[in-house]
């Protein structure tokens, strides 16, 4: 069933894409496109036809579509289907040729386009998620029904329908991935609970409650601020040097707020995982976080990620062992691409931005593989601190970063202007 399961949703999802497509290329630029003309239908002898079946459709230059009909008597009929589509374009016949001409993309029809093509996206990407949630909803009541068993299903099959639309996130060093002006994914160290204790003189679990306060206004902020993925590094492998009543603290504030707060964000729509080395937690625990992640598995409102018990070494080292255990042949020799599918964050685009509370300037093991060109921010502020206002900081900090992925601001100002100029054309 899983199978069939994930045949289904992809194709249903590829219809999603290819009809984006579709509409995308009725969108009328100030640059011309054979494809603006693929949805017109002509009258042929009384039957409606595909222009593309009576014509030749070729580009005469940048600003111009040329359309040439098999049949010279077809001429009117061309200009006529032509005129009384919704393209607002108005042909001229030269000879045998129906010439049509792109009309100047003026600052308001720029405007227009931004609004149409957003529109398009927003409604392919809602279809998507609606396909994810169908997959993983069916997945949850086959579950029920026993028609597969639950250790087959919640994570890894469910990881997998939600990769189905996220496979093809960009990877900075294959790649160079869109630029946005508000990050995409947000990584945050939380650092500074017990010095913020400390300061008003309270023990160190004091900082650490507080801290939770903060995650519930960060994760708001992120969600109105529109961030899809938020990773927050709340312990690592090399916290479990920190004094032992301070650990078992942490692992009962972390059962405390699986318990309290996992409903919270369901009901939000908001989608739960924690990457880490799990074996070190004992079985309750592991088990909260289990039933969060199958509870909350077809969610999409924002994705959020605990890095508990995580190491950005460990990550690589379980992923090559994975891999090799799985795909014996690569011992000899791999590929960036064979390695990144078994990392810890397999499901999300790499961090567009990094942050790190309390003061402290390094990444401490986090996400090694994943934050390679990722923008850098560090703030003084303690993590207690940090609200939506310490947010818009960050994110305007990384407004200002020029993001060039190994290329010359030169060549960054040149395919900015040509992704304008082009904004809405066929590639």
């Amino acid at each position: 069933m899983i199978i069939e399961l994930r045949k289904s949703t992809e194709d249903r999802m590829k219809k999603s894409l290819d009809s984006l497509k579709s509409d995308l290329q009725k969108v009328r630029t100030g640059r011309a496109h054979t494809g603006l003309l693929d949805h017109i239908h002509v009258d042929y002898y009384g039957s409606m036809v595909p222009l593309s079946q009576v014509a030749n459709v070729s580009l005469l230059d940048s600003r111009t579509i040329g359309v040439q009909p098999w049949e010279k008597k077809l001429i009117p009929v061309v200009e006529k289907a032509i005129r009384d589509s919704d393209l607002g374009l108005n042909p001229a016949t030269m000879g045998e040729v129906v010439r049509i001409p792109m009309p100047a993309l003026t600052e308001e029809r720029r405007k227009e386009l931004i609004k149409v093509v957003r529109h398009e996206g927003e409604t392919a990407k809602v279809a998507v998620r609606n396909l994810r949630r169908d997959a993983n909803s069916a997945l949850k009541e086959a579950v029920k029904a026993k028609t597969i068993s639950e250790d087959a299903s919640p994570s890894p099959t469910a990881d997998q329908v939600s990769a189905m639309s996220d496979q093809r996130f960009a990877r900075s060093t294959q790649q160079v991935p869109g630029g946005e002006s508000i990050p995409r994914h947000v990584a945050i160290i939380m650092d500074g609970n017990g010095r913020w204790a400390r300061k008003r003189l309270l023990p160190r679990v004091a900082g650490h409650k507080r801290g939770v306060d903060a995650v519930r206004a960060t994760i708001r902020a992120c969600i109105e601020r529109g961030v899809s993925y938020l990773t927050l590094f709340a312990f690592s492998s090399e916290n479990w040097r920190r004094p032992a009543d301070e650990v078992s603290f942490l692992m009962q504030l972390f059962v405390r707020a699986l318990e309290e707060e996992v409903a919270r964000l369901h009901e939000n729509n908001i989608r739960f995982r924690v990457i880490g080395d799990l074996s070190r937690f004992d079985a309750g625990l592991v088990d909260l976080i289990k039933r969060a992640e199958l509870l909350t598995a077809g969610n999409d409102r924002l994705n959020l990620t605990v890095a508990a018990n995580y190491g950005g070494r460990w990550d690589i080292l379980q992923a090559l062992q994975r891999m090799i255990a799985e795909r014996p042949e690569t011992a000899g020799g791999f590929a960036e691409s064979d390695l990144s599918p078994y990392l810890a964050m397999n499901y999300a685009p790499e961090p567009d931005l990094f942050i790190r509370t309390g003061g402290e300037q390094r990444i401490s093991n986090f996400l090694l593989w994943q934050l390679a060109y990722t923008e850098l921010y560090f703030t003084d502020r303690l993590w207690p601190e940090f609200d939506g206002t310490a947010l818009d900081q960050a994110i305007e900090s990384y407004r200002q970063r020029e993001r060039r992925f190994g290329r010359t601001s030169e060549q960054l100002a040149g395919s900015s202007e040509s992704a304008a100029a082009s904004l809405g054309s066929s590639s």
